[in-house]
């Protein structure tokens, strides 16, 4: 079985002491080389989630273990070199480099205080992670205002991998970028993660990158992971009612039915003490036995497998499994 490079359990992010919980009991596990994606709408708890798993902020309960260290038990130099296994693409890459430093620098900054590089030794590996991201040594003394959109993400993807994480962790990379970019961005990432065998965790809205980049997907509602499993299997067959929702809404009405969802639902806002957190905007209560426990009993992911946190879903698994017990063909 293949190592488990990250593992989630039960994680929490309450802002504020009565406030929301933007991240609702999370758990998840991501091994090496993988590529899952986090998907759901604005408001879903994707970002906060990545940023949990990260220790950009603290989360409010629940243990993140990378390279199976629970990072926070771990002594501050010790977190310090295993969260350099896990680095960040975000989503802005103007907005993520600090524009009055040079390609060079940006690059070089996290190679002098992680691996402790110097002289030639340093402007060496700087070269090698700028030709890796498709760029020459005439970019290394521009500034980032200086540099196209795609030319930023690729410095901000060089400086990620100055590391040699394991992982990567991309926050809507292509959301910014124009749409011919963004093909160039993604081929780029597919590239890097068969040549140096990355681990990605994709946050995203866009269901075409989610195709294009990764082999497993997380849905996110409210707070709360609503089903897992492989690509093709969820977007062939969706098991529970949103993912099936959001998959309506792509491509082309894709942000307008993803805002409509939004303010019918507010994901962001307020959420419920008890039950299913989509039940009131869901059609397939009708289709149950007893409705009233989609608002009384909240529905989990099936144990160490993949599947949807729905009572509908896990209802027709089990008849499913019945069906079989008695030898009939499904």
């Amino acid at each position: 079985m293949t190592a488990a490079l990250l593992e989630v359990d039960g994680l929490v992010k309450q802002f504020g002491r009565h406030g929301a919980r933007a991240v609702d009991g999370v758990d998840l596990r991501l091994v090496e080389g993988e590529a899952l994606a986090i998907v759901g709408e604005s408001g879903s708890g994707k970002t906060t989630l990545a940023r949990c798993l990260l220790g950009l902020i603290e989360p409010s309960a629940g243990t993140v273990r990378l390279c199976g260290a629970d990072l926070a038990s771990l002594p501050r130099r010790r977190r310090r070199a295993v969260r350099a296994r896990a680095q960040i693409v975000f989503q802005n890459p103007l907005a993520s480099l600090n524009p009055r430093m040079t390609v060079e620098r940006l690059v070089a900054e996290p190679l002098r205080l992680h691996a402790g590089l110097r002289g030639e030794r340093l402007s060496e590996r700087v070269d090698a992670l700028l030709g890796d991201v498709g760029l020459d040594a005439g970019h290394r003394r521009r500034y980032p205002h200086e540099l196209s959109g795609g030319q930023a993400q690729r410095v901000a993807i060089a400086r990620a991998l100055a590391c040699e994480p394991s992982l990567l962790v991309l926050d809507e990379p292509t959301s910014a970028l124009d749409v011919s970019v963004q093909a160039q961005i993604l081929n780029l990432l597919a590239d890097l993660r068969d040549r140096h065998g990355l681990a990605y965790l994709l946050i995203s809205h866009d269901l075409a990158v989610v195709r294009n980049l990764c082999t497993r997907v997380g849905v996110m509602f409210a707070g709360r992971l609503v089903e897992v499993g492989e690509a093709g299997a969820v977007f062939a067959a969706p098991r529970h009612p949103y993912t099936a929702e959001l998959l309506a809404s792509a491509p082309g009405a894709g942000r307008a039915a993803l805002m409509a969802g939004e303010e019918a639902a507010d994901p962001g806002g307020p959420r419920r003490s008890g039950g299913c957190h989509y039940a009131p905007r869901c059609a397939r209560r009708a289709e149950l036995d007893g409705p009233e426990a989609c608002a009384r009993d909240r529905p989990t992911l099936p144990d160490g497998a993949d599947g949807a946190a729905c009572h509908f879903a896990l209802a027709t698994r089990r008849e499913g499994r019945a069906h079989h017990d008695e030898g009939v063909s499904l």
